[in-house]
């Protein structure tokens, strides 16, 4: 009886998993196209700044990204550093740190994007306008246990996100998602604030895809 018990709760929960995956592949098969991602197997390469101003500083990071090639450049002051991202085995403290901003600043460009790739990430419906991503508590990358409510529009595009740091009860970062740009086919929220005073920006963005040698640089996404 045990033994039957304990089978019938195991199959349960394949049962659950399953569905949460459907879930998770269905929210994604409407918010992927609606973001242009759709199309990201086609980019050659995507540039862009990642700009952080609060009232007391100013971050501003460059970036060069090679998504076929898998290869990364950040540039910074006077720092450039390049890597491959699959080959991260032994790499020196600065490669290291340069590719958890990287994993920070293009989730923040297309998070939609990082949780397809991400087979342990959880995202589920909250209601009609909110989904919820969250990670992990073990594993789930340099994010174990973040957990991020998101709202959009009926298009399917980000206008707010809660971000909850290691699945906290209580927000720790409350963003709006404004101000979206046409970057070749992606559509880029390029501005995010808060009531504290917090401006996140994207800035040089632009995108050559492959088999076209123009590139294809930010222009503001008309209203449908």
């Amino acid at each position: 009886m045990a033994r039957r018990t304990a089978m019938a709760a195991i199959a349960a929960g394949l049962v659950a998993a399953g569905a949460q995956a459907g879930e998770k592949e269905d929210i994604l098969a409407e918010m992927l196209p609606a973001q242009g991602l759709d199309r990201f197997a086609q980019v050659e390469e995507l540039r862009f700044s990642f700009v952080v101003q609060r009232t007391d500083s100013r971050t501003e990071r460059h970036w060069e990204w090679r998504p076929q090639e898998d290869r990364v450049t950040l540039t910074q002051g006077e720092s450039r550093v390049s890597w491959v991202r699959g080959e991260m085995a032994d790499a020196p403290e600065a490669v290291a740190t340069a590719d958890r901003r990287f994993v920070n600043d293009s989730f923040w460009l297309l998070w939609a994007l990082h949780a397809s790739w991400a087979p342990d990430a959880g995202l589920e419906r909250v209601d009609e306008d909110t989904v919820r991503l969250s990670y992990p508590a073990e594993g789930g990358g340099y994010t174990p246990g973040d957990v991020y409510v998101i709202d959009h529009d009926d298009r399917g595009l980000t206008t707010q996100w809660a971000f909850h740091r290691g699945g906290s009860e209580e927000p720790s970062l409350v963003c709006t998602w404004e101000d979206y740009r046409q970057v070749g086919p992606l559509t880029i929220a390029a501005n995010h604030r808060n009531e504290g005073g917090f401006h996140l920006s994207f800035e040089g963005m632009a995108v050559k895809m492959a088999g076209d040698p123009e590139w294809k640089f930010a222009t503001p996404k008309s209203a449908d």
